[in-house]
């Protein structure tokens, strides 16, 4: 099996995984979560009816189910041409625009939600909030041993780049790659800062437990963003070039499972959808 042959499964589990499998899943989250909480023993946390909220999550699966159809399309339009490249252009800018638009109608969801919460939070303005003295810090969600982790990571990349830059590729950045730990660190760190110091949450909420979960999910992000990063300065020393496209596609497959799992678990009610 040639590596084109391999980058079309590759981007058929993608389909497959981040359009269909996993939507699935969470439109299935829902319904279980409103059949655990029903509106005649809970009506605080119904802004909107369970019928409302249903159809809410049918629409996002139908768009999931669309975007599909169309990366279907596309691998069959590839296959049928027999084409080289996605678009007889770049596989791997076209991997990821298309990951960029299977994320899509999950950015939609999360804006009903927080749709949804604002309506609860009016439904429930006996609700009194509480808070620590102490200021939230980011890491206070974050472990020793994940800091620790992380900074293995990054720190063997920095070793790959130094010894890459000794017998440099065509395209290579050069040293000059030893700033991507500091960017991507900062860019997580900013994230977690972000929703931590945010004053509106969904009144049902566990605000400890939400925060815990996003900053875990942006270290496992974060980690799976320096392994990765390092694997594709690897290929080049290994002659595995010509993969870097498959790797790529699972590598966002892996992303997705990892963002999907980790922000719908925390979901505890029906409008909570992400």
């Amino acid at each position: 099996m040639n590596h084109i042959d391999m980058l079309h499964i590759a981007f058929l589990g993608q389909i497959i995984v981040l359009s269909l499998l996993l939507p699935f899943l969470v439109v299935n989250k829902i319904k279980q979560t409103i059949s655990k909480h029903p509106k005649d023993l809970f009506p605080e946390l119904y802004p909107e009816t369970p019928e409302h909220i249903i159809r809410q999550s049918h629409i996002y699966l139908i768009l999931c189910a669309i975007i599909g159809v169309l990366g279907v399309a596309l691998l069959v339009r590839t296959r049928h041409l027999g084409l080289t490249e996605f678009l007889n252009w770049d596989s791997q800018s076209v991997i990821m625009l298309y990951f960029l638009l299977q994320y899509a109608p999950f950015v939609w969801l999360s804006h009903v939600s927080n749709q949804f919460s604002k309506k609860m939070r009016l439904l429930n303005k006996a609700y009194i909030k509480t808070a620590s003295l102490k200021p939230r810090k980011v890491f206070d969600y974050i472990s020793t041993w994940q800091l620790l982790m992380l900074s293995v990571i990054w720190s063997v990349f920095v070793v790959v780049v130094v010894f890459v830059n000794m017998d440099p590729f065509e395209g290579f950045a050069g040293l000059g790659n030893l700033l991507v730990p500091i960017f991507v660190n900062l860019f997580y760190w900013f994230i977690c800062h972000r929703i931590i110091q945010s004053k509106k949450f969904n009144p049902s909420q566990d605000r400890e437990h939400y925060l815990h979960t996003l900053c875990q999910t942006m270290v496992i992000i974060n980690a799976l963003s320096g392994v990765y990063i390092t694997w594709s300065l690897t290929q080049h020393l290994l002659d595995l070039r010509p993969y870097s496209d498959v790797f790529q596609s699972y590598y966002l497959q892996i992303i997705g499972i990892v963002t999907f799992t980790l922000l719908t678990k925390q979901a505890k009610t029906p409008t909570q959808m992400v």
